[in-house]
């Protein structure tokens, strides 16, 4: 029986140290950074509002009134932002961007 259990014990040594010095399968993506307010200049025609993306990393800060009437008082918040496509008088085109944050969850 002990002859057994070390035989198995290198093989399991053997795995235990390649995996750990094996990089991850799945890494976790970085957000791109937020663009911020941008706006175009007047006169503009502008298209309509992408989808919500993320941008910048989560954050810890004060709970809204969801989380609060859990009694949680802070809350992870993650940026998010949007664009939309404008064509100003002269015909160039420009880009228009507005960041919001949102709240994942109550709690950090």
């Amino acid at each position: 029986m002990q002859m057994r259990l070390r035989s198995l014990l290198l093989p399991l040594l053997l795995l235990t140290v390649v995996t750990s010095l094996a990089p991850p399968l799945i890494a976790p993506a970085s957000a791109a950074a937020c663009h911020g307010f941008i706006t175009c200049p007047d006169p503009k025609s502008c298209g309509s509002w992408s989808t919500w993306v993320a941008c910048d990393s989560p954050y810890c800060d004060d709970a809204d009134s969801f989380c609060l009437g859990k009694n949680i008082p802070l809350a992870t918040w993650q940026p998010k932002e949007q664009f939309r496509a404008c064509t100003l008088s002269g015909g160039s085109q420009c880009l228009e961007w507005v960041t919001a944050s949102f709240r994942t969850r109550c709690g950090c």
